[in-house]
C-alpha cells in the first residue's frame, strides 16, 4: 500500500468482502503498508481501502482460486474519506507468487465442453502433459462412481493425489481411482499442479488435483441435461462385428457341405444344424433353408 510519492501507508483498513455470501474479513497494513489474508475460501471478492486523510480505494471482481496467491496493490490519493476510487481487478498474466506450475479447469468448461463422461476426469486431457483419462468402467464394486485413470509428465497413474475440498479421495484399494466423482455442476473449480509442487500438496507422487466445489450463496441454481442413446448414432461393435462374421463363415461351410452330399433324398433343412435354421436372416439370406427340393 503506497501513497501519491511511492511512501508506505501504515495502518490502513484494508477489508475483504465475498460477493456471492457478503462474508467479510479486516486486517490493517503492516509498518511497511503490507497486508496479509491467509485461508481465504476461493470466490470473487471486494476488496475496500481505507485511510484517514485518503480517497477510499475500491476494487471490484477480484478472483480467488484454490492453490493461488492473489496480489493486490493499491495507491492511495490525498483526500476525502468519503470520496472513492473504484477500480476493476485483471487477472495477472505472469504468476510471481508461486513456484509451482499449475493448471485451472472452471466451471465453464466444465458445464458447457462436450465430453461423453460428464466428469471432470474426462477434461483432464486440457492440462498440458496429461495422459488422456482411461478406465471409467473399471474396477467393478471397487469403483461405485466410475473414476477414471489419468498421470501427468509420464508417472504412473498411481501418481495423482486428489483431493475435494481439501480431503483425500483415493482409493486405498485402487490408488489409481478415486472415491468418489462429483457432477461437474457441483464443481466450482479444479486446480492441477503438475511439477514443482510445495509441501502443502504432500502425497502427490505425480499431479496434485484439488476440485473445489461450489457453495451457497444469495441465489438459486440448478442444471437439467439428458442423454440420447441409440443404436442410429452407435458404431458397430468390433466382438460382434467378429462375432457375427464367424457365424457367416459358419454358414457358408453348412451350405458347401450340404450341398455337396452325395445323398439325394438329403435337403437342407434336415442336414444342417438346427441352430442354423434360427440365424437372423441377414446371416444367411443366402441359404434356402425352407427348401425341401431334393440336393441331386
Amino acid at each position: 500500500m503506497i501513497d501519491a510519492s511511492a511512501a508506505s501507508v501504515p495502518a490502513a483498513a484494508v477489508k475483504i468482502t465475498e460477493t456471492s455470501t457478503n462474508e467479510s474479513r479486516s486486517v490493517l497494513t503492516n509498518e511497511a503498508g503490507v497486508y496479509n489474508v491467509t485461508t481465504v475460501a476461493a470466490g470473487t471478492y471486494r476488496i475496500d481501502i481505507t485511510k484517514t486523510g485518503f480517497n477510499s480505494f475500491v476494487i471490484s471482481d477480484v478472483v480467488v482460486n484454490q492453490n493461488n496467491v492473489v496480489r493486490v496493490n493499491a495507491q492511495l490519493q490525498v483526500g476525502a474519506q468519503n470520496q472513492t476510487v473504484e477500480v476493476t481487478s485483471e487477472a495477472a498474466t505472469l504468476q510471481t507468487d508461486r513456484a509451482d506450475v499449475h493448471a485451472e479447469v472452471g466451471t465453464q468448461a466444465l458445464e458447457n465442453s462436450p465430453q461423453p463422461t460428464r466428469t471432470y476426469e474426462g477434461l483432464m486431457q486440457l492440462v498440458p502433459g496429461a495422459t488422456p483419462p482411461n478406465g471409467q468402467l473399471a474396477g467393478g464394486t471397487n469403483n461405485p462412481s466410475k473414476s477414471m485413470e489419468f498421470a501427468f509428465n509420464g508417472t504412473g497413474i498411481s501418481g495423482p493425489a486428489v483431493r475435494i475440498e481439501g480431503v483425500s479421495a483415493m482409493n486405498p484399494w485402487q490408488p489409481y481411482q478415486t472415491t468418489f466423482v462429483p457432477s461437474i455442476e457441483a464443481i466450482q473449480n479444479v486446480n492441477v499442479a503438475t511439477n514443482a509442487t510445495d509441501s502443502e500438496q504432500g502425497l502427490a507422487g505425480g499431479a496434485s488435483v484439488n476440485v473445489m466445489l461450489k457453495s451457497g450463496s444469495n441465489q438459486t441454481h440448478g442444471a437439467v441435461y439428458a442423454y440420447d442413446i441409440d443404436s442410429f448414432f452407435q458404431a458397430n461393435n468390433f466382438s460382434w462385428l467378429r462375432y457375427a462374421a464367424r457365424i457367416r463363415s459358419t454358414a457358408r461351410f453348412w451350405a458347401v457341405r450340404i450341398l455337396s452330399w452325395p445323398a439325394a433324398p438329403a435337403t437342407i433343412s434336415n442336414m444342417a444344424p438346427r441352430w442354423l435354421s434360427r440365424l437372423p436372416a441377414p446371416m444367411c439370406s443366402a441359404l434356402p433353408l425352407s427348401s425341401t427340393r431334393p440336393l441331386v
